[in-house]
């Protein structure tokens, strides 16, 4: 008598690309929460580089709120860097419908804040805001749209 050997269900091509883009968002944003985390302050004072100011400005430092957020994007980087090595078609689009659901809201409060800034620094924190919710957004869309093996092909 033969057994069945039960396989990882493979319904959806997965293009490499999208796992290697997923795997990408979650190393910049672990660096970026590992940056806040351990050094709060220089995260507050500096963020992105030196001199940019783009935390600072907005109001006083809070050590908590600011370790809080580095602990979270830890959290969602190592998530994306998980779901992006394994493959896992559902663990993609979960993760990356948090990138884009976080920007938005990100970007929403941002856009009420530009006028405290240069126009070129508003500019750049509005077009890196944009592009922290286009990419996994256009990652989301490619992966959604893609054939189910055998079925749709």
């Amino acid at each position: 008598m033969s057994q069945t050997r039960l396989e990882p269900r493979s319904d959806f091509a997965i293009p490499s690309w999208t796992k290697a883009w997923t795997v990408i968002v979650g190393f910049s944003t672990l660096a970026i929460g590992l940056w806040t985390f351990f050094l709060p302050e220089s995260f507050f004072e500096n963020f992105p580089i030196e001199g940019a100011n783009w935390v600072s400005t907005l109001g006083a430092f809070n050590e908590h709120l600011t370790r809080d957020y580095g602990a979270a994007e830890v959290g969602l980087g190592l998530a994306a860097i998980g779901v992006g090595l394994s493959g896992s078609r559902m663990g993609i689009v979960s993760v990356l419908s948090g990138y884009v659901v976080f920007g938005v809201f990100h970007l929403g409060y941002h856009l009420g804040t530009f006028e405290e800034f240069s126009t070129a620094s508003a500019l750049t924190q509005g077009f890196s805001l944009a592009t922290f919710i286009a990419i996994p957004a256009m990652v989301l869309m490619a992966l959604l749209t893609t054939k189910m093996k055998g079925i749709d092909q």
